[in-house]
């Protein structure tokens, strides 16, 4: 949950979007979408990210941005949190995309195969 509820973050809106800066799906993992918004007449930038991993992935680029705070350039952060389910447990890419490298190289390969087995039935004939 955000720390306050007077921060940008928390009551935000969809019409305080102004436009959809940057967006990206990994293939077996991460997403990334960065939103320019305008909150009391300023400007900023969220950045909605998904990790496969554990709290240390998600908490790395948060303490990053800490270290390198006020080096011009350098966006600050104003506000991070883990979202979680009702469990209370942190939402994960992991539970919505495939479960292991392992699983997708197998079905790639299957893929793959039934490509070739098709293209050679077609020759065939």
């Amino acid at each position: 949950m955000p720390a306050s509820t007077n921060d940008p973050i928390s009551i935000m809106r969809a019409n305080n979007i102004i436009k959809v800066i940057f967006s990206s799906r990994g293939l077996v993992g991460c997403s990334t979408i960065c939103y320019f918004i305008q909150w009391n007449n300023k400007d900023f930038i969220i950045k909605d990210y998904w990790v496969l991993g554990d709290d240390g992935s998600v908490k790395n680029e948060m303490g990053m941005l800490g270290r390198i705070k006020g080096i011009p350039g350098v966006p600050e952060l104003i506000n991070s949190w883990i979202v979680k389910i009702e469990t209370g447990t942190p939402n994960k890419t992991s539970a919505y995309c495939l479960p292991s490298m392992q699983d997708f190289k197998h079905k790639l390969v299957q893929a793959l195969q039934d490509i070739l087995s098709i293209q050679e039935q077609a020759v065939m004939k």
